[in-house]
């Protein structure tokens, strides 16, 4: 049986399009777009400047949901909490309906972007 993640943007975050992940037994990494990978409903593709190219990693274990933050910059965040240090790869955390996840922080940036970016 196919399990599924489905990502939908909050308030005060980047605006995309739902998306519905399928994870049985593959893993979905998060990555930010690029001329190779571009964002889809059935990907973890953002086209967002503070992610990593590649970001985090969902995987499914047990029937069990966890996120692994790959060693970004800005982070990947449960709930607010950062998963690891700057560069640095976190161990997988389980995740549960309703949690609140974020990859990457509000960073500064020049004004032609408009001063600040945040997914």
């Amino acid at each position: 049986m196919t399990s599924k993640i489905i990502l939908s943007s909050q308030p005060g975050s980047a605006n995309f399009s739902d998306r519905v992940l399928l994870l049985d037994p593959e893993t979905v990494t998060v990555s930010r777009s690029s001329t190779e990978e571009k964002p889809e409903t059935d990907n973890a593709v953002f086209d967002c400047r503070v992610l990593s190219k590649a970001q985090a990693v969902f995987s499914l274990v047990d029937e069990k949901f966890y996120l692994k933050d790959t060693g970004s910059s800005n982070g990947t965040f449960i709930n607010n909490f950062r998963l690891s240090q700057a560069g640095k790869q976190s161990e997988e955390t389980q995740i549960y309906s309703q949690d609140i996840i974020r990859f990457g922080s509000q960073v500064e940036t020049d004004k032609t972007y408009g001063g600040k970016a945040k997914c």
